[in-house]
């Protein structure tokens, strides 16, 4: 069941986090900023480094869950692919909105680097999203091997770790403002070049 209060704190808490810093931001800071007193604040989170560890897996970690995996046997292997990115990059909008703030990629990937050597669990659980998605992705690249889409003699585990590695180079350059064109376009363009590589003459 959803609690308004305790959603409007964890709210409040990760936009300061995201802005500021773990170490930067008080308990009378967060206080002040959600408009609750002492105690009604208490009454939900006994400590910062509490808040700050379940704000991270509420705002982080579950924006990872609303990406969908599923495959469409319909479409192509790069079809499916490409339709990856454009739910990733949409996301990273609705995050930028949720957070109001436009530039949030490379401040993402600093909040992740923080609460990942501060939090094991936050560790564990990205630790397992990962995982979960390099075993889809070498899936797929098995699947299209045997459907004769793309060449036999590549190691599907390596181009499972390219496809990843290329999303999450491309989102924190996209963070720079590098690129005139967006998220998803940059992908789709080296994807189209890539499988020109892996795809067979057939």
């Amino acid at each position: 069941m959803n609690n308004p209060t305790r959603d409007h704190i964890l709210s409040t808490a990760f936009k300061l986090f995201f802005r500021k810093g773990f170490k930067e931001v008080t308990m009378s800071e967060l206080m002040k900023s959600t408009g609750l007193s002492k105690g009604a604040f208490y009454h939900h989170f006994t400590s910062k480094e509490e808040l700050y560890h379940e704000a991270m897996g509420k705002y982080l970690i579950t924006y990872f869950d609303e990406i969908k995996h599923d495959y469409l046997p319909e479409l192509s292997l790069r079809e499916n692919l490409k339709r990856i990115i454009e739910a990733f990059s949409k996301l990273a909008d609705d995050f930028k909105h949720a957070i109001d703030n436009d530039d949030s990629g490379l401040g993402v990937y600093l909040l992740y680097i923080q609460t990942t050597i501060a939090n094991p669990e936050f560790k564990r659980k990205l630790s397992a999203y990962h995982s979960k998605f390099f075993k889809l992705l070498e899936s797929w690249f098995r699947n299209a091997q045997a459907n004769n889409e793309i060449k036999s003699e590549l190691d599907p585990i390596l181009l499972a770790r390219h496809i990843s590695a290329l999303m999450e180079g491309l989102y924190v350059l996209d963070s720079f403002g590098l690129y005139s064109q967006s998220l998803a376009e940059n992908f789709n363009a080296i994807i189209d070049q890539f499988f020109e590589q892996i795809e067979t003459d057939t």
